[in-house]
């Protein structure tokens, strides 16, 4: 007996270290990515999280939704509110917020797949992840409204929906209560964050209405709705103060018209990106079959247990079955939603499927181990070198934003540097060039959105240009012509610069002397330019 307890001692230390090396290497991967900035530039939305959570440090603003809007809620600004309180306001602090909420991600999926199945199919899940697909690996460093935070409260959503199910009527009444609780504290957070948890809610709601339906009981009923509504409470009261503006904005977010496309996107576009095989934005593969070669792996892992799940002890079973109805769901959710489906290339909306999927695909390897040890480690090995190569060929150009026809760079610093030196404090631009530079210049130059998509996101920014004292037009592309053809067509001189891919207007002044009295005419005859 007491060998047997040293065996199972040592055993639990060396699957402890592997977990934590396989952590490590999924840091030092992330960490690997952010350096060589391999589709992490940060861009605007970003910034707009980054300015919230700055605003938040200082006592400016505590917002409930994204500026701008009535949906997506701040949790993740006020996470960063407080690692900037540590390390300082910056793209770092920023990035190593988003490092960190990926790798809390990793360690719940590990307990969730131990859950569903055993310590040695969660670990493999955990690689699958650390090393994982290059559109999770990229898109969970950015901070983009509450994306990964989603995934880390699905996970735990389904997690704890698996503990109810692992109850039994011998349990203490004020554990189930408590679970109950959490399940709807939980949801509320999740449901205010990000409404993509919806997905979330199927493969839970069907638990909670079974274990009801079996032992029902109106407490663990109040106590779900009041934590629900607890954790939502945010955005209730921001909704009941704002009825009018919510009442209108009321519409109904499915529809069927265009499913045939969404499905036909999903497979083509959306599932190469998802499992690693593709980039995102990309038509081409990383390299040639490389989607038919990633399709086929995850699909023959799906396959697999819809073939042989008799072979699993029936808990085991309804958990995995609920998991792949999860599976099932989010394609139907994705093709019906009018917002979703027109995001195939950048399948955002796709990646809740990151909190099973590894697990499907670890149950397939390790069950044919038992079988041709050989083929698996092929297998095992094919989609980890798929996940890396897909990771460091990746062209950062790819992922940049377009700002009137071109990308913005990936590097501001010679743009920042030349505004500094020309003392310019507010500059009007397009949207996916302007908050980042006030973000990246921490504020000290304010740039408003103007011209082309020019989404005013936090119009306080408009009266405190009031207050600045030189400002400047940046634009690139097409407009710049058209623009110097206005400013001369109006009588306005002018200085110009070009830095990169940006003309920068700056020095503006009427061509008659006596129209100089009035600058806020000046400026508003320029930003008459569309």
């Amino acid at each position: 007996m007491k060998n047997i307890s040293v065996n199972n001692n040592n055993t639990t230390y060396i699957h402890l270290i592997l977990f934590f090396i396989i952590l490590f290497i999924g840091i030092a991967l992330r960490a690997f990515i952010l350096w060589n900035d391999l589709g992490t530039t940060i861009d605007s939305d970003e910034a707009i999280a980054g300015l919230m959570g700055k605003h938040i440090l200082e006592g400016r603003e505590y917002p409930i939704f994204w500026y701008g809007q009535d949906y997506m809620g701040t949790i993740e600004s006020y996470l960063a509110a407080g690692i900037f309180a540590v390390g300082g306001v910056s793209v770092f602090s920023l990035k190593l917020l988003m490092l960190i909420l990926t790798t809390i991600f990793i360690v719940i999926t590990y307990y969730l797949a131990k859950n569903m199945t055993d310590k040695i199919t969660a670990l493999l899940s955990v690689l699958f992840l650390s090393i994982g697909p290059s559109f999770f690996a990229i898109y969970s460093l950015k901070a983009r409204g509450g994306y990964i935070e989603t995934l880390i409260f699905g996970s735990l959503l389904l997690l704890l929906a698996f503990k109810i199910m692992d109850s039994d009527t011998t349990e203490d009444a004020r554990r189930a209560y408590l679970k109950f609780s959490l399940v709807g504290f939980i949801g509320g957070i999740a449901w205010w964050t990000n409404q993509l948890i919806i997905y979330y809610f199927v493969p839970v709601g069907v638990i909670l209405f079974i274990d009801l339906k079996q032992n029902f009981s109106l407490k663990k009923v109040l106590i779900f709705i009041f934590s629900f509504v607890t954790g939502n409470l945010p955005a209730l009261v921001y909704k009941i103060t704002h009825i009018q503006e919510t009442v209108s904005r009321i519409s109904v977010p499915i529809s069927f018209s265009n499913f045939s496309i969404s499905l036909k996107n999903f497979f083509l576009q959306g599932i190469p990106v998802i499992f690693g095989s593709r980039q995102a934005w990309s038509d081409t593969d990383i390299f040639p079959f490389a989607t038919v070669l990633t399709s086929g792996i995850y699909g023959v892992a799906l396959l697999h247990y819809m073939i042989y799940k008799k072979n699993y002890h029936e808990q085991q079973r309804k958990k995995l079955d609920l998991a792949l109805l999860f599976v099932f769901f989010i394609p139907l959710l994705f093709c019906i939603s009018k917002q979703a489906g027109g995001f195939a290339k950048e399948p955002r909306y796709l990646m809740p499927i990151y909190s099973v999927i590894t697990t499907f695909l670890s149950v397939f390897i390790i069950n044919l181990y038992k079988r041709a040890k050989l083929f698996s480690v092929v297998i095992a090995s094919v989609v980890i070198f798929i996940n890396i190569a897909g990771t460091v060929k990746i062209n950062p150009e790819l992922q940049l934003p377009f700002a009137n026809g071109i990308r913005v760079s990936r590097d501001f610093s010679p743009l920042i540097e030349f505004l500094e030196s020309k003392n310019i404090d507010t500059v009007y631009a397009h949207y996916w060039i302007a908050y980042r530079l006030t973000f990246e210049t921490n504020e000290n130059i304010l740039a408003i959105p103007w011209g082309e998509d020019s989404m005013d996101r936090y119009p306080k920014y408009r009266e405190l240009t009031k207050k600045k004292v030189k400002y400047s037009i940046v634009l690139q592309g097409l407009p710049v012509v058209d623009f110097e053809r206005f400013l001369s067509d109006s009588k306005i001189y002018f200085e110009k610069e070009v830095v990169g891919n940006y003309n920068i207007f700056f020095n503006f002044k009427w061509e008659t002397p006596s129209e100089n009295k009035d600058p806020n005419a000046l400026l508003n005859s320029i930003l008459a330019f569309r």
